[in-house]
């Protein structure tokens, strides 16, 4: 039996979230355990992936006009707006057998769980096989990729990996319930095409209420759990935000504009 952390941390801000997700990643490689944790967001935000560029992804006003805030991801991918769902993160100390793998292995291994809880739930979740190269959108959601986990063909979680001397993170999304106009919205799109991708992403993007999940996000998170604890063979331990160091210096970097916009 191995044994990981479990961290809830709540609902915190993007420039918080993504600060302790770094932050783990130093905590797995100095103690050489992995964590999981979950999080949600306040406000909602959109994410951009590592390598997006800032101003032709976003539509900065209508942001701003909703409320919502934005960050730079240091994993990769296209845009990800975190609102009505869960998110996830696993951190791997660089000494983890898993490292030994190629990155779609370890996806692969880190999230056969997710999708196991899911089936457990009576959503008949799986992994995809095939890229869908149908839309072409900063969105992560709108464009369903090789390795996405799906629901009748339809995209259910995102998730995203980097591996540096420390470990490998990864993170993803899992979406409660979805408001695809809301999506398209927030993004740097054309007004001509808003329309049709609007109409194409009902018919590529699910969420777990549209599946028929009726239970609370406590059920869920207690189901994921399991699965990780029965398919991996892990004994958690629970961690407590106060024993990960670093976070108010990765704060400092999440709030950037040098990080954010890449200047």
């Amino acid at each position: 039996m191995e044994s990981w952390y479990l961290l809830n941390s709540g609902e915190n801000s993007p420039e918080f979230n993504m600060a302790l997700d770094e932050a783990m990643l130093d905590y797995s490689y100095q103690n050489g355990v992995p964590i999981l944790r979950f999080y949600k967001w306040k406000p909602p935000t959109l994410s951009i992936g590592y390598f997006q560029k800032t101003f032709s992804s976003i539509n900065f006003e209508e942001l701003k006009k909703r409320g919502f805030a934005f960050i730079r991801r240091p994993t990769g991918g296209r845009a990800v707006l975190h609102n009505k769902e869960i998110t996830y993160s696993i951190t791997l100390p660089i000494s983890h057998k898993f490292l030994e793998l190629s990155v779609i292995e370890s996806y692969e291994i880190l999230c056969k769980p997710i999708v196991k809880a899911l089936n457990d739930l009576n959503i008949k979740a799986y992994l995809s096989n095939e890229d869908d190269k149908e839309i072409n959108s900063p969105s992560c959601f709108a464009s369903p990729t090789f390795k996405d986990i799906k629901v009748n063909g339809k995209k259910l979680i995102g998730s995203a990996q980097t591996r540096d001397k420390r470990g490998l993170l990864q993170h993803g999304s899992i979406l409660l319930n979805v408001d695809v106009c809301e999506l398209f919205s927030v993004l740097n799109i054309n007004g001509a095409v808003v329309e049709r991708l609007i109409e194409k992403g009902r018919e590529k993007i699910t969420s777990l209420r549209e599946e028929g999940f009726k239970e609370n996000e406590e059920e869920l998170k207690s189901h994921l759990i399991k699965a990780y604890k029965d398919l991996l063979e892990i004994d958690f331990k629970p961690l407590e935000i106060s024993s990960v160091r670093n976070i108010n210096e990765y704060m400092l970097k999440y709030s950037s504009k040098e990080w954010n916009f890449r200047i």
